[in-house]
C-alpha cells in the first residue's frame, strides 16, 4: 500500500520535474517541444492521481498537498497547455498565410512569362 509520506514526497518531485519540462518547454526545439507537452499531461495525471489517493488516505493541509498547492499546480499545467496549443495555432495560420502568399507571388511570376511567350 502507498503511505501518505511516499505520495507527497512524489507530489514535490512531480512538481520539481514540471518545471524541468517547463524550461525545455521555453526552449522552443520542436522535438522537445512535443516531448514535453506529452511529459506535462503524463505529470497532470499521476499529480492529479496521488492528490486522489492523500484525500482517500484522509491527508488534509500537509506540504506539497494543500489544496492552494493543487489547484496551484493544475494551474500551471492547464496554462503551459495553453499556451502550447494557442502557439501551434498561430504557427500553422501563419504557415498557411505564408503558402497563401506564396502561392500568389508565383502565380505574378507564371503570368508575365505566359504573355511574353
Amino acid at each position: 500500500m502507498v503511505t501518505k509520506r511516499k505520495l507527497l514526497e512524489e507530489q514535490k518531485n512531480l512538481g520539481d520535474l514540471f518545471n524541468t519540462w517547463m524550461v525545455k518547454w521555453e526552449g522552443r526545439k520542436t522535438r522537445e517541444t512535443e516531448e514535453a507537452r506529452i511529459n506535462i499531461l503524463d505529470i497532470r495525471e499521476k499529480f492529479n492521481s496521488n492528490h486522489h489517493q492523500l484525500l482517500k488516505l484522509g491527508v488534509d493541509n500537509e506540504s506539497y498537498f494543500t489544496s492552494n498547492y493543487y489547484d496551484e499546480w493544475m494551474h500551471k499545467i492547464t496554462a503551459s497547455l495553453e499556451k502550447y496549443n494557442a502557439e501551434r495555432e498561430e504557427a500553422a495560420e501563419s504557415n498557411a498565410s505564408n503558402k497563401d502568399y506564396n502561392l500568389i507571388q508565383n502565380n505574378h511570376y507564371i503570368k508575365p512569362e505566359l504573355e511574353d511567350q
